[in-house]
């Protein structure tokens, strides 16, 4: 959460909403059975535009201060997030691109994540960065050790121009870093613009390298299905997701995406059998 990103002080009123649900939630996890930990949360973007999207209830939670509502692009409905970045954002930008989702229950070992949301990246957005190590954050999942301490965060990125991906999945602090967790090779993959584009994302929880699983689609295409540590220790959890919020290495210009239709649930009830995989996934 913000309190965690020592880069950045600010703080909103939708950010003080956040870290307290965190601090609920983790109090909380402790005294919930794993079927009473479900949840299945949504945010459709619909809103005034113009108004910033933490500001209303089916947008952001926190840490959204330059995500408005818009009505220039709309998945379905008739507003989508507008997300707006800038230069002065290198090595930054966090409480003002993208922004936080606050889930309303922690999970814990042996459950299941499902996310499923759009994106749209107009002609001429650049998606590479210089510097940071070359990647760029996309979608993250906030885990802590359970007193609320930051305990790494489920990454997928995007990856560098130099790269041989588009994108690459972490667990910060697992130690496990490799070429299998790079996934969406450039000799048949590129990053699309001027369409929309959806994602689905599938965890399951576990600090066993040999347990946690990691998949991920997009337009309907399974893009990566690995086994891999999705939580540092038995007793980790998660809380909450973040769009990007913060741009590795140099931002190369001003620049505005969009995205829409989200859903994240820990209910396997609401998912469905992906007919290409036979895997469990939140459907096209």
């Amino acid at each position: 959460m913000a309190n965690n990103q020592s880069h950045d002080t600010r703080t909103t009123v939708a950010e003080d909403r956040v870290a307290a649900a965190v601090s609920l939630s983790v109090a909380g996890v402790k005294g919930l059975t794993a079927t009473e930990r479900r949840y299945t949360y949504t945010r459709n973007f619909e809103g005034t535009p113009g108004v910033r999207t933490s500001e209303a209830s089916d947008g952001f939670d926190g840490s959204a201060g330059r995500s408005f509502f818009s009505s220039t692009q709309a998945k379905s409905g008739t507003t989508s997030g507008e997300l707006n970045l800038k230069v002065s954002d290198s090595n930054s930008g966090f409480g003002m691109w993208g922004g936080i989702f606050q889930m309303p229950n922690a999970l814990a070992q042996g459950d299941e994540v499902f996310a499923k949301f759009s994106m749209y990246y107009p002609d001429g957005f650049i998606h590479d960065t210089t510097g940071g190590g070359g990647a760029v954050k996309f979608f993250r999942i906030y885990s802590s050790d359970g007193s609320g301490a930051n305990a790494g965060y489920l990454d997928i990125y995007w990856r560098g121009s130099n790269s041989s991906h588009l994108y690459h999945f972490i667990k910060e602090g697992s130690g496990i870093v490799g070429p299998a967790k790079a996934f969406a090779p450039t000799a048949t993959h590129s990053y699309l613009t001027g369409q929309w584009v959806t994602f689905n994302v599938y965890y399951y929880l576990h600090s066993d390298e040999s347990q946690g699983v990691v998949r991920v689609w997009r337009d309907g295409e399974l893009l990566l299905d690995v086994n891999t540590k999705t939580l540092n220790g038995p007793e980790h959890i998660t809380s909450s997701a973040y769009l990007f919020t913060y741009w590795n290495g140099t931002v190369p210009q001003d620049q505005t995406c969009y995205t829409d239709e989200w859903t994240i649930t820990s209910d396997r009830n609401q998912a469905e059998i992906d007919p290409a995989t036979g895997l469990y996934w939140l459907g096209e």
